[in-house]
């Protein structure tokens, strides 16, 4: 009888290299909730390093990652986030079961000039050792706004040419994001240091005054060629110069693009939309109202962000192709956009739109609304903006949401009056009432909408039990977003 192969008939080290291949870290608290043998191998070796979210200079945690090559070689990702915001630190993700190892440890000397010196010398050689250890590092992101904003090192441009050189060692690299504003134009990194190298990305973020081209054709080709040549699954380019060239790249594999520029660049981006059909979802707000785009442009898009205008700019290109085609757009988010009209736009197939977020003061709101159920009959998540909606009396609600007939999330519905959250007795009734009506909701928001519900949603479960349906809810605090949110077009789960 051949013997049960079980986990303690490995080695540690084949343990290890089968851990090594798990990147997430849902995954590894799925393995660790196998056996306590499991858990012990996955916490914290594992856990505590796939993703380092920091928001600090960090002294301490480059000590020890540079003293512990063997744990910075299981991290994954790396964000730099701001300092001063908040919500950012209280996100902080690093490691610390093993960090008060004697090897560790980074004392902050009396800050003379010279000692200072020297204790900035030792973070930065400690923040790059650590980094040269991460050869399975597939994200990294700088997230801030300005100098005083950002973590220690990382406003200094030596130490950020630093890691863009160790950067474009990393084979294992996919997502890239820089996305920080430098006050001072000495400051600014060049990322046509990585022209040269021969990364593979699917997803690059630029944005603010992060990068620059050279002044010289032969380097912004070079920057072309990289892009090029990355496979980018996904594009942002904010608040950046770019020259003509940049309208005439065709990037095959490209999916979805973020974009933010003056209103003198506009016809450059219109001309890049035009080169590259394979794109499924557009993230821009054009800041000119008059925006030309090339007829039956992005026949493949699935998912539009951005403004008014932009909506507008689609509607004329379609009405101007010869053999028009309607886009099969399934998340529609139009800023300043009044519901009735979206009556009126013809350039989109109404059975394909799946998420909504619009919405203004207007009249005869209830009308409006029930048109759109109607017209848009596919629509399952719906964001309502605005104040005015809140002047819709309850009963109103419970009768144009199930006109909605494959409606499953209303995140930020405005239907606080009437709606006493202190009585549960209330908001039960006013859940399952809706719960009922509308046969696939399962998510709503928490009762009622005001500041300090607005991280928390209502979550309907549905069984049946001898032939009955009964409906079940929890409110829960919404997830904190994933580790990198670019823009809020790409999420990576951590």
């Amino acid at each position: 009888m051949t013997p049960l192969v079980t986990l303690t008939s490995f080695a540690r080290e084949t343990i290890e290299e089968i851990l090594s291949h798990i990147d997430l870290r849902i995954d590894l608290i799925n393995f660790a909730c196998t056996s306590r043998i499991a858990a012990s191998h996955v916490i914290p070796r594992h856990l505590e390093y796939r993703v380092l979210k920091i928001g600090s200079t960090a002294p301490t945690l480059w000590a020890h990652l540079a003293f512990r090559p063997d744990l910075a070689l299981n991290v994954r990702a790396v964000a730099f986030t701001s300092r001063t915001n908040p919500g950012d630190l209280a996100l902080e993700r690093v490691p610390t079961s093993f960090a008060s190892e004697p090897g560790s440890r980074f004392r902050m000397p009396q800050m003379s000039i010279q000692d200072l010196q020297i204790y900035r010398e030792k973070q930065l050689s400690n923040m790059i050792q650590a980094f040269r250890s991460m050869k399975n590092l597939k994200i990294f992101m700088i997230k801030c706004q300005d100098d005083l904003d950002t973590p220690g090192l990382l406003s200094e441009q030596h130490t950020l040419d630093l890691l863009l050189a160790i950067l474009g060692n990393k084979p294992n690299l996919k997502q890239l994001g820089l996305c920080h504003h430098f006050d001072r134009e000495d400051n600014l990194c060049d990322v046509g240091k990585l022209a040269s190298v021969d990364l593979n990305l699917s997803c690059l973020s630029l944005a603010f005054s992060v990068w620059h081209y050279h002044h010289s054709e032969r380097a912004l080709i070079n920057v072309h060629s990289w892009v090029l040549r990355s496979n980018l699954v996904f594009l942002n380019l904010s608040r950046i110069e770019v020259d003509d060239s940049f309208g005439h790249l065709v990037i095959p594999s490209l999916k979805s693009f973020v974009i933010f520029v003056g209103a003198d660049i506009q016809p450059i981006i219109c001309a890049f939309l035009e080169k590259n059909p394979s794109i499924e979802g557009l993230n821009w707000s054009p800041q000119a109202d008059a925006l030309e785009l090339a007829p039956g442009v992005l026949p493949n898009l699935k998912r539009l962000r951005g403004t008014a205008g932009l909506l507008n700019a689609f509607e004329a290109a379609y009405l101007a192709a010869q053999t028009p085609v309607k886009y099969k757009i399934e998340v529609l988010t139009i800023w300043f956009l009044k519901l009735e009209n979206l009556l009126n736009v013809h350039c989109l197939d109404r059975t394909s739109l799946r998420q909504i977020a619009a919405g203004e003061q207007m009249k005869d709101m209830f009308e409006v609304l029930h048109r759109i159920a109607n017209n848009f009959p596919s629509i399952e998540v719906l964001r309502l903006q605005g104040w005015a909606f809140q002047e819709l009396p309850l009963e109103q609600w419970y009768d144009l949401l199930p006109q909605f007939t494959n409606l499953q999330a209303v995140p930020c519905m405005p239907i606080s009056n009437g709606i006493d959250d202190q009585d549960t007795e209330v908001v039960k009734e006013v859940v399952m009432r809706l719960g009922r009506s509308c046969p696939k909701l399962k998510t709503l928001p928490g009762f009622p909408p005001t500041r300090r519900r607005k991280d928390l949603r209502t979550e309907l479960t549905r069984r049946v039990v001898n032939g009955e349906e009964h409906i079940e809810y929890k409110v829960r605090e919404v997830p904190s977003p994933k580790t990198f949110d670019v823009y809020g077009d790409i999420w990576v789960a951590d």
